[in-house]
């Protein structure tokens, strides 16, 4: 009998799941079931986000996507920051999550300066949790150390669950409402670093404590925690929907395995172009949430096999500085710069960002003025990389500098690329995969 048992398994299984690279797509499934049919779909994927609840819910369906892809990987989509409220139908953990909370646990919600709640998403309406390192602790515990416990003990003891996708892993949260948040519960507006410290501490506490897999959100934050990152609706708002700073975020975390750029569902050409946009990096594809269909191109990806370069923008490298951290005490400045568009990019550091800003702008040599339209980059951020488009409209040079210099900020790494019209390229042992950022396309090409 047992013999039998796995020939009907092998049977069933899809010959192009047998013996295969992984396919490097993802599928996200967020609501709270599925049917059968929705779970032999998910299973073509070999990354599969699901939320936390089908465990519960109708754990049999999990059991169907291991059964017939065993080699992928499945993640559990787990919200930290928010529940919600009203409670809606359908998940009975978050039910008795909720109602611990609200029953025991009140000052555990994140609220406002005069005690009203924060609302984060509002269709449908979900209340914001305290993650931040200044939550109250009841029992010895605080609202992160609680859920982590409860997932620990309900959810990553049971059986055929590879991690964590933990969504909103915010580095800060100063910008909501304003900054009109209290999360030590003294009754004044927190001071915004402070916040955002305490933030990322809570939320780098989190991570740990559950050992998450993949966090949402593309920031370089938590890389030594995380497997991975997810850039949703690629490129992503935090990046000014700008696909030139997103790709190169992304692509300076491909030493983690599991980054996923995420693609709205806006229609085929769209979705090559993002999905050849993934493929310029070793990151995963996802398109569109609760999403099982399989399109013509996912089948062009095995054909491509491995790839044996970078990917090769069309820009001509024309300058480039790299010293050990540059104080900008004084102004930084590159060599003359011709009339023209540039990519540039740059590695910062600011010990206290409460004291001055980092500007980086275009001067004319002719006028010593700022060129009209050229960028001027203001970052809240202590540390980070920019990438940035910067358009000469004469001869000039790009300059950096603090509004106030005793702000002990640095400036390394920096690189000036003269842009190009072209697409973007990345060869692979089978084929090729094209990019034209500026008309939005993307192309795979088999040879």
């Amino acid at each position: 009998m047992k013999r039998i048992a796995i020939l009907l398994v092998i049977f069933f299984l899809p010959l192009s799941l047998i013996g295969r690279e992984k396919n490097r797509l993802a599928a996200f499934w967020q609501k709270p079931k599925m049917k059968n049919r929705t779970a032999e779909k998910l299973a073509k994927f070999d990354l599969v986000i699901i939320d936390m609840e089908n465990w519960f819910t109708n754990p049999e369906m999990i059991d169907i996507i291991h059964q017939i892809n065993p080699n992928g990987k499945i993640l559990a989509y787990v919200n930290p920051m928010e529940l919600f409220e009203p409670q809606v139908p359908g998940r009975p953990l978050q039910l008795w999550i909720y109602q611990q909370v609200q029953q025991s646990y009140p000052n555990w919600w994140l609220n406002q300066p005069d005690g009203q709640p924060i609302y984060y998403w509002q269709l449908p309406r979900m209340r914001m949790l305290n993650l931040s390192s200044k939550c109250p602790k009841h029992d010895g515990m605080s609202w992160l150390e609680f859920l982590a416990q409860i997932l620990q003990d309900s959810l990553l003891s049971k059986p055929n669950i590879n991690g964590l996708f933990i969504d909103n892993a915010f580095n800060d949260v100063s910008w909501l409402l304003n900054g009109q948040i209290d999360a030590n519960n003294d009754g004044q507006v927190d001071n915004p670093d402070s916040l955002d410290l305490w933030w990322q501490q809570g939320v780098a506490k989190f991570l740990r404590l559950t050992r998450a897999t993949i966090g949402n959100e593309g920031n370089l934050y938590y890389q030594d925690l995380l497997q991975g990152k997810m850039f949703e609706n690629f490129p992503p708002a935090d990046f000014g929907n700008k696909w030139y700073p997103a790709l190169q975020n992304y692509l300076e975390m491909g030493h983690l395995p599991y980054n996923i750029i995420h693609s709205e569902a806006k229609g085929k050409e769209w979705r090559r172009f993002i999905l050849a946009t993934a493929l310029l990096g070793d990151g995963w594809f996802c398109y569109g949430t609760n999403n099982t269909q399989w399109f013509p191109e996912y089948d062009l990806i095995q054909k491509l096999r491995k790839p044996v370069s970078n990917a090769q923008p069309p820009h001509t490298l024309i300058w480039q500085y790299s010293d050990d951290k540059v104080s900008l005490t004084d102004e930084f400045q590159t060599i003359e710069l011709d009339e023209g568009e540039y990519i540039v990019s740059y590695k910062y550091g600011m010990e206290n960002r409460t004291k001055s800003q980092l500007v980086c702008e275009a001067r004319s040599i002719q006028y010593y003025g700022i060129f009209p339209y050229s960028q001027q980059i203001y970052n809240r951020w202590l540390k980070g990389t920019i990438h940035q488009k910067i358009k000469l409209t004469a001869k000039g040079k790009i300059v950096w500098r603090m509004t106030s210099p005793d702000a002990g900020a640095k400036i390394w790494s920096v690189k000036i690329w003269r842009k190009k019209q072209g697409p973007w390229i990345r060869q692979y042992q089978g084929g090729k995969v094209l990019v034209w950022p500026d008309q939005q396309k993307g192309e795979i090409i088999i040879e």
